[in-house]
C-alpha cells in the first residue's frame, strides 16, 4: 500500500529574539525544508510589560508593533540568505500580536491553520521551571495543533536521527506512533516505541502475588509491543520496541538522558485548562525534564477561544 507523504504545511515559530528562540528557528527551518512546509514568525508583545514604557515615552503601541514586524522581516531575510542559492524561501508570514503569549500563539495557530508550533524554552528544568512558569507548557496545554519544544543549543543536530515514542496502547498513543513514523521517514531517523509498566500500588501489593503479577504484565506487554507493527500497518523491523518498569515520565526522561535519543514524540489526550492540571500530564512532565526536544502530538482542531 502506497504511503501518503508526511507534510507540515504551516509551521509557527514564536520569536522573542533570544538565543533559545534562534535554536527553535533553526529546528523549524530543518523541519520545513524536509517536510515541504512554510514558516510563520510570531512575536507577542506583552501589554502589561510595555504599559510602563509607553507612559514614559512618546512611542505608541503602533510604532512598537511596526518595529517588531520590521525585525521579524529582517530575521526571515537573514535566515533565507543563509540557505543555498536556488533553494526556495521557507518564510511566508510574520505575525505581531499583543496580549498573553500562550493565548495569542494559540489563536495565531488557529487562524493560520498551523500544523506545528516550534517553541523554545530557556533551558530550565524541574523546580526552577515550575517556579518560573512556562509559556511553552501553557502553549502545549491549549494549542490547536502539535507542539515541538526545544531547549537551548546542547550540541544536538536540528534533524532527528533517533526518536523515542512512548506508547500506552491507547488510541491516542497510536496516533502519536503513526505521526512519528511519518516524520521519521523523510529524516531517515530510527524510531523506538517504549512502554513503561507502572509499578503496582500499595493495595495491589497486599492483594496479589507481586512477582507473578509482574511476570504476567511483562508477558502481556511483550505481546502487545509485537502486535504494534500490525496495528499501525508497518512491517516487522520498521521500528524497535522497548519496555521498562517504573513511573512513566521518569523512565522516559532517564532513557533520554543517556543520550541515545535526540527527539521524543508523544501524544496528548487533548485535555485543556483546569482538567489537565488536576489530572496531571506525562507529556508536560517530560517537557519539563527531558534533555532533548519533545514533540507533543495533537490532531489539529479549531478552537473558539483560548484561555491561559
Amino acid at each position: 500500500m502506497a504511503r501518503t507523504a508526511f507534510k507540515l504545511r504551516q509551521i509557527l515559530v514564536p520569536v522573542d529574539f533570544s538565543g533559545p528562540s534562534e535554536v527553535a528557528l533553526r529546528c523549524a527551518t530543518a523541519f520545513a525544508a524536509r517536510l515541504g512546509g512554510k514558516i510563520a514568525l510570531v512575536h507577542v508583545i506583552e501589554s502589561r510589560r510595555v504599559v510602563g514604557e509607553l507612559s514614559e515615552s512618546d512611542t505608541g503601541m503602533t510604532e512598537i508593533s511596526r518595529r517588531v514586524e520590521e525585525e521579524l522581516c529582517n530575521l526571515a531575510s537573514r535566515c533565507s540568505l543563509a540557505r543555498r542559492s536556488g533553494e526556495p524561501t521557507l518564510f511566508d508570514k510574520v505575525v505581531v500580536r499583543t496580549g498573553r503569549p500562550s493565548q495569542q500563539i494559540g489563536q495565531a495557530a488557529s487562524e493560520l491553520a498551523g500544523d506545528l508550533i516550534v517553541i523554545s524554552t530557556h533551558g530550565y528544568t524541574g523546580l526552577a521551571y515550575v517556579l518560573l512558569g512556562g509559556t511553552a507548557e501553557r502553549v502545549i496545554r491549549h494549542a490547536p495543533c502539535s507542539v515541538l519544544v526545544v531547549r537551548r543549543q546542547d550540541g544536538r543536530a536540528s534533524e532527528p536521527k533517533n526518536i523515542l515514542v512512548p506508547v500506552d496502547f491507547s488510541p491516542a498513543s497510536l496516533i502519536g506512533l503513526r505521526y512519528a513514523l511519518g516524520l521519521a521517514r523523510p529524516f531517515g531517523a530510527r524510531l523506538t516505541a517504549l512502554h513503561v509498566i507502572e509499578s503496582p500500588g500499595p493495595m495491589v501489593r497486599l492483594e496479589v502475588d507481586v512477582d507473578a503479577h509482574k511476570r504476567k504484565l511483562r508477558e502481556g506487554v511483550k505481546l502487545r509491543l509485537e502486535e504494534l507493527h500490525l496495528e499501525v500497518e508497518e512491517p516487522a523491523g520498521a521500528f524497535d520496541t522497548l519496555f521498562r518498569e517504573g513511573t512513566s515520565y521518569h523512565e522516559i526522561v532517564a532513557i533520554a538522558q543517556r543520550g541515545d535519543f535526540d527527539l521524543i514524540i508523544m501524544a496528548s489526550l487533548g485535555r485543556s485548562g483546569l482538567v489537565d492540571m488536576l489530572l496531571g500530564s506525562t507529556a508536560e512532565r517530560v517537557v519539563r525534564h527531558a534533555p532533548c526536544p519533545v514533540l507533543v502530538v495533537r490532531e489539529r482542531r479549531e478552537s473558539k477561544s483560548q484561555t491561559t
